[in-house]
């Protein structure tokens, strides 16, 4: 702008963490809980056929800020069935109490052979400390986590001896496993697309797309435009409302919120029994502007 170069900037939201304000949700969130629900359904049928007492399985999610990939797990549960696994769900917004989470375990043990737990990665304790934080930072200046999972099997191996742990970490994979994706989801990605193309055209800069939810009884979506300024920097927590009083599960207002996301499936090409995606021909041009120096 200061050159008097006509540069228009529209923001598209992607991030699966689904933290950011402004908007109702994010696309790619409503793929990562799908497959997050999905992954932490079929380890629940593992831990079943295992036959084993007293195993607790950790399912750490990713969700440095807010818990809305570790609150998208309790999907995996069926329609009226609320003793399903996941049995307990530890948030970043809930602050991490070491005695309860213990007695929660002792009390799911005692009903069921197995507990099943998925915990976020930015899981903190009553101060605000992440309950697992390297002392080394990212380039943003956020602490490294090291495994909230991973903290939790210790504190059980040093105070439930007897029980048997074990820690999955979905990683990366929750945010890349196309296969499980959400129709939903990938449509509602193009529209976004699509709309961030159009406000660009008709002017606009600065902003940022957003989703926005219809009011109707029957889900609906369409787009709207937020200020950049009023996203940058901030973080949408998950409601305390959608959290039940024992403060490791969700209630129906986050299943009425989350389960119209995660509806229908994405065709995928297959070649040789895998999927085949598509790779863009990096078609470069030649350089324009003069060098520039910092």
């Amino acid at each position: 702008q200061q050159q008097g170069y006509e540069l228009r900037v529209i923001g598209v939201p992607k991030t699966i963490d689904n933290d950011l304000p402004g908007t109702d949700h994010c696309p790619g969130y409503a793929s990562a809980i799908k497959y997050i629900a999905t992954s932490v359904r079929e380890m629940a049928c593992d831990n079943e056929a295992m036959g084993q007492g007293d195993l607790v399985s950790i399912v750490e999610v990713m969700g440095r800020s807010a818990g809305w990939l570790a609150a998208g797990a309790a999907l995996a549960k069926r329609r009226d069935h609320p003793h399903d696994p996941p049995h307990l769900i530890y948030l970043p917004e809930i602050p991490f109490d070491q005695a309860k989470c213990l007695e929660d375990i002792r009390r799911v043990l005692k009903r069921e052979k197995f507990c099943q737990i998925v915990v976020a990665e930015g899981l903190v304790d009553g101060d605000g400390n992440y309950v697992a934080a390297d002392a080394a930072t990212d380039a943003f200046g956020h602490a490294l986590l090291g495994g909230a999972g991973d903290a939790l099997a210790e504190i059980l191996r040093v105070n439930l001896p007897a029980v048997k742990v074990r820690v999955a970490k979905p990683g990366l994979l929750q945010r890349c496993a196309a296969h499980a994706a959400s129709k939903t989801d990938a449509d509602e990605a193009f529209l976004a697309g699509q709309a961030a193309v159009k406000a660009a055209i008709n002017g606009e800069t600065d902003k940022m797309v957003t989703l926005v939810r219809g009011d109707a009884e029957h889900y609906t979506c369409e787009t709207g435009l937020a200020p950049l300024a009023d996203v940058a920097n901030s973080v949408k927590k998950l409601p305390r409302e959608w959290i039940n009083e024992d403060g490791v599960s969700m209630n129906f207002q986050f299943l009425r919120y989350a389960l119209p996301l995660i509806q229908g499936e994405v065709t995928t090409p297959h070649d040789n029994g895998v999927p085949v995606f598509a790779h863009l021909d990096k078609i470069r041009v030649d350089k324009q502007l003069p060098a520039y120096e910092v």
